[in-house]
C-alpha cells in the first residue's frame, strides 16, 4: 500500500487541459475556454488572444509571462512560479479573480499598463520576496476585493512623498483615495511594519510607533505620543493582571501585533474589551499566577475577525463555548497556531472552540499539544486556508475530526507524528472520526492547492501511501462504492490500516510482509468476501491457511511464495467445492514445511480437478508431495511444474495401482532436481501435452523395470504422434549427462 509515498505527491498532476473544448452557453453560443499552463515552453506556445474563462499557470519552470496575448479573462491564477518581474502588457480586463500566490522569486508587479478593469477578487498572497506591486497602477476601474496579504517583505511603512505612490502598498492607497476600485481592501500580515488598514498606508510614522513594555515600572511610565500605536509588546514576570490595566488608560488601538509573553496574567477581560487590536495577537510563553491553571480569555467575546496572526505558545488558555472567549470568530487573516499547550484538552476545552471560524489567511497550525484529542466542533465550520495545514506531534490525535469541512488549502499539508499509545489515524475511521481518506479526497479534488508540499506520516514518522487508499467524503469515511479493487498490503502497519476499511471484494490481492501475524491474515475474511483475480502471499511468517482460502471465495489464480513457517494446507481442505477448477495459475514457491501430501488428516489439494494456468510446486524441502497431492487433478492448461522437492517419490496410486488421472497439459512438463522421484508409473494417463518435456535430475531409469516406468516411456509417447506436439523439445537425465530421447527404444505400458 505503501509503494507511492506522500512526499511524492506531485505524481497526482494537475491535468494539463482543464477544459479543452468549447461549452453552450444558455443563448447557444460558445463559452471561452480554460487552460492549465505549466512550463514555460507551454507560456510561450500559448497563442490564444481573446476572451479566456479561466487560466491556472504553475510550475516552477515559469519564468516570464510577457508574452502571453490574451486581452480579457474570468480567472487567472498565477501560482508557484519562478516569474522574478510579473508582466501581463495585453491583458486589458478581469471579470472574476485574478490571484498572484506562492511565487517564492517574485519581487515586483510592474507592467499591467492596458488594465482598464478588474472585479471580483484580486489576491496577491504569500509572495515571500515581493516588494513592488506599483503595476496595480494602471487599474482603471473596477470592484469586489483586493486582499494583499501574507508578503513578508511587502510594505514597510513610510510617509508618502508627493503623488509618488509606486512604493509599498501606496497602490493601494491610491487605487482607494483615487476612486479607481469600489470594494473592501484587505491588508495583513505583510511586512512586520506594515500598515493593516487601507487609511493608515503612509500615516504609520504620524506619531503613531512601536512599543515594549517590561516592567511594571514600564507600564507606570509609558507615555506614548498617541492613543494609537503599531506593534505592542508586553513581557516579563512583573506583568500582572494589575499592570496589564494599567495601560488602558494610555492605549485605545493597537494596529499591528499585540505580544504578550512571559507574563503571568491570569485575564484577557479589563485588557481587550478595553483596547481595540486590529492587528495580530501573539500569546508565548505565560503561565497564570495566583494559582490559576489556564487564562480566563472572555475579554476576546466581542471579536469576529483577527487582522493578523492568532497564536498561542505554550500559554495555557480558556476556550469556552458560544457567545464566549474566542468562539465569535469567524476570520483570521494571518496565520493561527496553537503550539507546545499540555493544558489544552485536558478539560474538553478544545470542544466548541471556534464554532464560527470559517477562514484562515494564513498557515493553521496545531502542534505539540499532548492532551489534544481532536479538533471536532472545534473548526467545524472551517472552509479555507490560505497557507498551510500543519497538524503534527500531537500523541492523542487518533483521527482528522474538525476538518471535515475544508474547501481550500492554498499552500500544502503536514499531518505527521500524531497519536501513539492510544492509537493512530484510521486510513478510513467513521463518521465523526474520519482519516487518511479525507486526505486523499483533498488531493483528487484539488482542495490542496499545493500538491509538491504533502508531507503525511504516522507516529513512528512513516511516511504514509495514498496509492491504495480510496477517497471519501469526510463526514462519511467508511461508505464504500461496491466496485471490486486491487490492493498490495505491505507488512503490518498497512495491514492493520486496511483492515479498517470497508468490507467489499478485490480484483487482485497481494499481502507481503514477514511483520504481519496469523491473527491479521484470520481477520482479513472480514474486509474481503471475494477475490476475483490473483491472490499473492508473499514472505509472510504465518503457518495456516484456515480461516482465508475457506472463507474468502477465491475465484481465480494463487501463489503462494516465501513462505517459510507455512505448514498447515486445511483451508483449501475445508472447502473442497471453492477449488475444484482454479482459474488461472496455482503456485506454491519455496514453502518449504507446506503440507503438500497426503498425511496428519491433511488432503492438501486433492480437490482440484483442472487449473485453467499454470501449475507448479516448488522448494518443497522438508515436507513431501505425493499421489494424494492432485489426487483429482485431469488437467492444467498451463505448465506442470514439480521441481526442487526432496520428498517427493511417485505420482501413482498403489492401492489400487493407478497413476495420477491427469490427462492433459497445455503447456511444459516439468519434472526437475526432484533426486527421489524414480518412476512415471503416475503419468501414465496423459494423452496430450501441448509443450516440452523436462525430467531431470531425478532417479527415473533409462529403461523400465518390473516395477518402475522408466524414460523409454517417453519415447514411446512421442512415437505416437498423438501425445507430444511434432517438434517437442525434451531434456532428459541430469545436467551432466542428457539423454536424447531419438536414442532411446520405446517402451510401453507391460
Amino acid at each position: 500500500m505503501k509503494n507511492i509515498r506522500l512526499i511524492m505527491l506531485g505524481v497526482l498532476c494537475i491535468l494539463f487541459v482543464i477544459h479543452v473544448g468549447g461549452c453552450k452557453d444558455d443563448d447557444g453560443g460558445d463559452s471561452a475556454v480554460g487552460y492549465n499552463l505549466t512550463t514555460q515552453k507551454d507560456v510561450n506556445n500559448f497563442l490564444e488572444s481573446g476572451n479566456i474563462s479561466y487560466l491556472i499557470i504553475s510550475g516552477e519552470d515559469i519564468t516570464d509571462l510577457s508574452a502571453l496575448k490574451f486581452t480579457s479573462i474570468g480567472t487567472l491564477i498565477i501560482r508557484n512560479t519562478n516569474v522574478l518581474d510579473l508582466s501581463l502588457p495585453n491583458l486589458t480586463s478581469v471579470q472574476e479573480e485574478l490571484r498572484i500566490e506562492g511565487n517564492s522569486k517574485l519581487v515586483k508587479i510592474s507592467d499591467l499598463s492596458k488594465l482598464k478593469e478588474i472585479n471580483g477578487e484580486l489576491v496577491i498572497n504569500n509572495n515571500v520576496l515581493l516588494t513592488d506591486i506599483s503595476g496595480l497602477l494602471d487599474i482603471q476601474g473596477g470592484a469586489g476585493t483586493i486582499s494583499v496579504i501574507n508578503n513578508k517583505a511587502l510594505g514597510e511603512d513610510k510617509p508618502l512623498v508627493g503623488e509618488d505612490y509606486s512604493y509599498g502598498l501606496f497602490p493601494l492607497r491610491y487605487l482607494y483615495e483615487k476612486g479607481k476600485f469600489d470594494g473592501t481592501f484587505r491588508i495583513a500580515d505583510n511586512h512586520p511594519n506594515a500598515a493593516t488598514d487601507i487609511e493608515d498606508i503612509g500615516k504609520l510614522e504620524d506619531g503613531i510607533s512601536s512599543y515594549t513594555i517590561a516592567s511594571r515600572k514600564d507600564a507606570l511610565e509609558f507615555a506614548p505620543t498617541n492613543t494609537t500605536v503599531r506593534n505592542l509588546t508586553i513581557s516579563g514576570s512583573e506583568i500582572t493582571d494589575e499592570v496589564l490595566k494599567l495601560l488602558t488608560g494610555k492605549v485605545k488601538k493597537i494596529i499591528g501585533t499585540l505580544t504578550i509573553e512571559g507574563t503571568v496574567i491570569t485575564n484577557t477581560e479589563g485588557f481587550f474589551d478595553v483596547v481595540s487590536v486590529e492587528g495580530g495577537i501573539i500569546f508565548r510563553n505565560n503561565t497564570p499566577g495566583n494559582g490559576y491553571d489556564a487564562i480566563f480569555s472572555n475579554g476576546l467575546r466581542f471579536y469576529e475577525k483577527i487582522n493578523g496572526d492568532l497564536i498561542i505558545d505554550n500559554t495555557p488558555i480558556k476556550f469556552w463555548g458560544k457567545g464566549s472567549s474566542f468562539a465569535q470568530i469567524k476570520e483570521i487573516a494571518g496565520d493561527f497556531r496553537i503550539l507546545n499547550n499540555p493544558y489544552q484538552g485536558t478539560r474538553g476545552d478544545e470542544l466548541d472552540g471556534m464554532p464560527l471560524l470559517k477562514k484562515v489567511g494564513g498557515d493553521l497550525e496545531v502542534s505539540g499539544c499532548p492532551n489534544i484529542v481532536n479538533m471536532q466542533t472545534f473548526m467545524m465550520a472551517l472552509q479555507e486556508i490560505g497557507g498551510k495545514l500543519i497538524y503534527k506531534n500531537n500523541p492523542k490525535v487518533v483521527s482528522l475530526s474538525g476538518f471535515e469541512s475544508l474547501k481550500s488549502i492554498g499552500n500544502g499539508i503536514e499531518i505527521s507524528r500524531n497519536g501513539n499509545t492510544d492509537g493512530e489515524i484510521p486510513t478510513y475511521g467513521s463518521t465523526g472520526r474520519p482519516g487518511w481518506c479525507m486526505v486523499k479526497a483533498w488531493i483528487e479534488d484539488e482542495i490542496v492547492k499545493n500538491t509538491s508540499d504533502v508531507i503525511l506520516t504516522y507516529s513512528d514518522g512513516e511516511l504514509v501511501d495514498l496509492s491504495m487508499i480510496e477517497a471519501c467524503d469526510g463526514f462519511n469515511p467508511s461508505k464504500d462504492d461496491g466496485i471490486p479493487k486491487d490492493y498490495e498490503i505491505n507488512g503490518a502497519r498497512e495491514m492493520q490500516l486496511f483492515l479498517e476499511g470497508p468490507k467489499g471484494k478485490a480484483v487482485n490481492l497481494t499481502i507481503k510482509g514477514e511483520d504481519i501475524t496469523q491473527e491479521m491474515m484470520n481477520q482479513v475474511q472480514y474486509r474481503i468476501e471475494s477475490v476475483s483475480g490473483v491472490v499473492t502471499w508473499d514472505n509472510l511468517s504465518i503457518e495456516s491457511t484456515r480461516h482465508f482460502f475457506n472463507v474468502i471465495d477465491c475465484q481465480g489464480g494463487i501463489i503462494i511464495k516465501n513462505c517459510p513457517k507455512l505448514v498447515d494446507p486445511s483451508g483449501f481442505q475445508e472447502a473442497p467445492d471453492k477449488y475444484r477448477i482454479i482459474h488461472g495459475d496455482f503456485i506454491i514457491e519455496n514453502c518449504p514445511n507446506f503440507a503438500c501430501g497426503g498425511f496428519q488428516g491433511w488432503s492438501s489439494f486433492n480437490c482440484i480437478t483442472k487449473v485453467e494456468g499454470d501449475l507448479r510446486l516448488i522448494g518443497i524441502v522438508t515436507s513431501n508431495v505425493n499421489s494424494e497431492t492432485f489426487k483429482n487433478l485431469t488437467e492444467v492448461e498451463g505448465d506442470f511444474e514439480l521441481r526442487d522437492i526432496q520428498w517427493f517419490w511417485e505420482l501413482n496410486f498403489k492401492d489400487p495401482t493407478r497413476p495420477l488421472p491427469l490427462e492433459k497439459i497445455g503447456g511444459d512438463l516439468i519434472i526437475q532436481d526432484c533426486r527421489a522421484f524414480w518412476q512415471l508409473d503416475g503419468l501414465a494417463g496423459l494423452n496430450s501435452v501441448g509443450g516440452d518435456v523436462v525430467i531431470l535430475n531425478t532417479s527415473v531409469p533409462t529403461y523400465s523395470t518390473d516395477w518402475q516406468l522408466g524414460l523409454c516411456y517417453l519415447k514411446y509417447l512421442k512415437d505416437l504422434g498423438t501425445v507430444f506436439k511434432p517438434d517437442v523439445k525434451m531434456t532428459l537425465g541430469s545436467s551432466d549427462n542428457l539423454i536424447d530421447v531419438d536414442s532411446l527404444s520405446p517402451c510401453g505400458l507391460n
